[in-house]
């Protein structure tokens, strides 16, 4: 029997002990629970993606309480590289049996150049790498789309009931595409420049109905705690516009943020 979502933020106080409580128990409850151990040990086996065994568990507990109070539940990733969160919220969703809706943003393409000479050139004369490259932006290029089918259908199911738009989630094509949807649950993790952060959580965050949640990764930087990365100070100051749009931050998990959206 796992706990709720509420059993953690009723009561959170965002403390160096009881962030690092939390990030102790979700990752020791992960590896209590079959299916989600397998997907992680397969991630981190495979370097199929970064991120945390802490953070499988905060999945399972933020779709449980969504399906909960929602039924069908609307998730929306930003920022998919490899696929290791949409195929886990496949995985969680089939073993929990729950109804879940998954879209994905991302280009699917690296965006840094193979050769190292190139590489170096930009590193000293372009202003835009170099803060991509601080920023933890920068991807070589490879069949992301492909592997994240790969890793979905491994432990998920059919990759084609997962709403693809591929480009950027600044695109203004892709954004009138997806303006008209409402999620309950939206991840950014897409580019992590402050200009990029913040132009995400401005035109995505107004999409999550009320008392849905917004996920923010990386963004811990000025939070007290001791495991793990805690993240970018750009994603961090970026998170500064979130409450006032009218969501709260309830708990935080590592370096993930998690904001509700107060009701209307």
């Amino acid at each position: 029997m796992t706990e709720s979502l509420a059993d953690w933020t009723a009561g959170y106080q965002c403390t160096e002990e009881e962030n690092d409580r939390i990030f102790d128990h979700f990752a020791a409850q992960t590896d209590t629970l079959d299916f989600l151990k397998s997907h992680r040990d397969f991630v981190e086996e495979n370097e199929w993606g970064m991120g945390f065994r802490a953070f499988h568990y905060m999945w399972l507990l933020l779709l449980e309480d969504c399906h909960q109070r929602f039924g069908h539940v609307r998730s929306l990733e930003i920022g998919v590289y490899m696929g290791q969160v949409i195929s886990l919220w496949g995985l969680i969703a089939k073993n929990r049996g729950l109804d879940v809706e998954i879209s994905a943003i991302s280009p699917f393409s690296g965006n840094q150049p193979r050769l190292r000479f190139i590489r170096s050139i930009c590193k000293r004369f372009s202003p835009r790498y170099q803060a991509r490259k601080e920023a933890g932006s920068l991807y070589y290029d490879d069949d992301f789309l492909g592997r994240s089918r790969f890793i979905y259908e491994k432990f998920a199911g059919d990759f084609s009931s997962v709403k693809i738009y591929k480009g950027l989630s600044t695109d203004r094509n892709i954004q009138r595409k997806i303006a008209e949807n409402r999620f309950h649950i939206i991840y950014v993790d897409g580019d992590h420049s402050f200009e990029a952060a913040s132009a995400d959580i401005a035109f995505y965050a107004p999409l999550i109905e009320p008392g849905g949640y917004l996920v923010m990764d990386d963004a811990a930087y000025f939070l007290p705690g001791t495991r793990g990365f805690r993240g970018y100070e750009s994603v961090a100051r970026a998170c500064e516009k979130i409450e006032p749009m009218g969501f709260r931050n309830i708990l935080n998990v590592g370096h993930n943020r998690i904001y509700q959206k107060e009701a209307g």
